[in-house]
C-alpha cells in the first residue's frame, strides 16, 4: 500500500481487516484560536488486503493507520471492511526536534495513513467473533463505552487509562499535565499494576477462606486475563508471567526459582513482541 501512497493526500478506496480495536479520540479542548471546534474522532489499524486502481481491483497488502471523524463502535478486530478515504505516507518532523511520526509509525509496520469520515467505513464481513482476540478487543471497547456513559467525560478519559490500559481516552493536554507532574507512568498498566491487583484478589480469597491451592488458580486466570484485556504490554505480560510461576508451584507443591521465572518471562515476552520486547507497559 505503501507504494500506492504519496505525500500528498489522494482519494481512495481500500479493502482489508481490522488489525487493531478503533478507539476514540477525544477532541481537543476548545481553542479562542481555532474558528471551528474539532469533532472528535475515531482511530484504527487496518490491514490492506485489495486497492482500487483504474483497472479494477488488484490485491496489496500492508497496514495502515485509520482515522476518522465520528465512531467506529460496531466494528472489532477481526471485521473485513472497505474503506473510502484519503491515503498519504505518514509525515516526517516539519522543524528540528518534533517527533518523527512516520518513524514511529514503522515500529508497528504501518507504512501509510487514512482520514476521512465513518461513513467511509463500510463492513463487508464480520469476522471478530471467530477469533479470540477479535472478541477481547470488543469486551475492551464496551469497557470503555461504558465508562464514558457512567461518569463524568474528563474522569471516564482517566479512569480508562488507568483500568483499561486505554491511552487514547486523555487528550494532549491531560497527558502532558501527567508529565509535567512526574506521575504519567502511573497511567500506563505496567507490572506494578498486576502486582498491587494480585495481592488484593490474594488477600480476598484468603480472608474469604478459599483454599491456597484454588485461590493460586484463580489469581493467576485473573492477571492473566487482565494483562491480554489491557493489550498484552511487554511489563503487563512478564509480570503476569511471573505470577502465574508463582501460582503454579503453589498448585503443584514446588519450590520457586526466581531465576527461572524471570528469564520465563522474559522469552515469552520475546516471543508475542519480537520487535520490541523492552517497550515499558
Amino acid at each position: 500500500i505503501a507504494a500506492t501512497a504519496t505525500a500528498n493526500p489522494a482519494p481512495a478506496r481500500v479493502r482489508g481487516t481490522l488489525d487493531e480495536e478503533p478507539s476514540r479520540l477525544r477532541p481537543p479542548r476548545p481553542d479562542p484560536l481555532v474558528g471551528r471546534p474539532q469533532a472528535a474522532t475515531a482511530s484504527t489499524v487496518l490491514a490492506v488486503t485489495a486497492v482500487e486502481t483504474r483497472d479494477g481491483w488488484r490485491p496489496a497488502s500492508g497496514r495502515v493507520r485509520l482515522t476518522v471523524e465520528g465512531r467506529l463502535d460496531d466494528l472489532h478486530p477481526g471485521d473485513v471492511v472497505e474503506v473510502v478515504a484519503l491515503l498519504a505516507l505518514p509525515n516526517g518532523p516539519s522543524n528540528p526536534g518534533e517527533v518523527d511520526y512516520a518513524d514511529v509509525l514503522r515500529d508497528p509496520r504501518i507504512t501509510a495513513v487514512m482520514r476521512g469520515t465513518g461513513d467511509g467505513v463500510t463492513r463487508l464481513e464480520e469476522g471478530w467473533r471467530g477469533s479470540v482476540l477479535g472478541r477481547v478487543a470488543a469486551v475492551r471497547g464496551w469497557g470503555g463505552r461504558v465508562l464514558a456513559g457512567a461518569i463524568d467525560a474528563d474522569e471516564a478519559g482517566l479512569a480508562a487509562a488507568l483500568l483499561l490500559g486505554d491511552g487514547t481516552a486523555l487528550d494532549r493536554a491531560e497527558w502532558d499535565a501527567y508529565v509535567r507532574t512526574g506521575v504519567v507512568h502511573v497511567l500506563a498498566i505496567s507490572g506494578q499494576h498486576l502486582v498491587v491487583l494480585g495481592w488484593f484478589a490474594w488477600l480476598v480469597l484468603r480472608v474469604a477462606g478459599v483454599r491456597r491451592r484454588h485461590g493460586a488458580w484463580a489469581v493467576a486466570l485473573l492477571l492473566i486475563g487482565y494483562a491480554v484485556l489491557t493489550g498484552g504490554r511487554p511489563s503487563a505480560v512478564r509480570a503476569a508471567v511471573m505470577v502465574g510461576v508463582v501460582c503454579g508451584a503453589l498448585v503443584l507443591r514446588r519450590p520457586v526459582l526466581p531465576a527461572n521465572a524471570f528469564a520465563l518471562a522474559w522469552l515469552i515476552v520475546l516471543g508475542l513482541n519480537p520487535t520490541d520486547p523492552f517497550t515499558p507497559g
